[in-house]
């Protein structure tokens, strides 16, 4: 069965609906039969949950996804600004080992707002080695950035890029649609990755 993971934790613009704007998306543009899972320390209805393991700040939470034996099968991964706006079964369907975006504006780094693993396999290092006495060193250089730098730097081997497995189903907010102010054709899932939230220019679900 394939899951499909958030993670929430109420702060930085994000609430309750976008968890629930997520799994409507999710919903309503794909017909790959799947379990929808947030991890939070919130009360959600209506929303299977797992309980934050650890307390750390922000955007370092998403490391938790990979605790050991936490999910099994295929996993894909959405940060919670993430807008789906067309159909993304073949997306969440393409069997893969581990997959990322490519950073948007820099395309040798990776970019973790959409993530796609085989949770069979252990991708447990990710989430154990981490300590927070390493943030401080991963938030000086974009070439070492936040929890996306981590997950690069740990990663054993290079990983698939989704955007170049699926070209033009995957676009950023700010680079892609904010000049034009409109989605591209043939887009299923937009990406806000920062600000503006997608609540602070009036988006909703199509």
């Amino acid at each position: 069965m394939l899951t499909v993971a958030c993670v929430y934790k109420p702060g930085g613009g994000f609430s309750d609906d976008y968890v629930y704007r997520l799994r409507d998306g999710v919903k309503q543009h794909c017909q790959a039969e799947h379990n929808f899972v947030c991890l939070t320390s919130q009360r959600l209805k209506s929303v299977e949950t797992i309980p934050l393991a650890q307390d750390w700040i922000g955007w370092w939470n998403k490391l938790q996804l990979f605790k050991k034996d936490q999910f099994s099968g295929p996993v894909v991964y959405f940060d919670l600004d993430t807008m789906i706006v067309g159909d993304i079964t073949d997306i969440v369907s393409k069997p893969q080992e581990f997959a990322v975006l490519s950073d948007f504006y820099g395309k040798h780094r990776i970019n973790s707002g959409v993530m796609a693993w085989n949770a069979d396999k252990d991708w447990s290092v990710l989430y154990e080695l981490f300590d927070t006495s390493r943030i401080p060193e991963y938030s000086q250089s974009m070439e070492k950035w936040g929890d996306q730098g981590w997950i690069e730097n740990n990663l054993l081997e290079p990983p698939a890029r989704l955007q170049d497995q699926f070209p033009g189903k995957i676009v950023s907010y700010k680079a892609d649609i904010r000049k034009q102010n409109a989605v591209p054709e043939g887009a299923a899932i937009v990406c806000f990755h920062g600000k503006p939230r997608p609540h602070q220019i009036g988006w909703r679900l199509p």
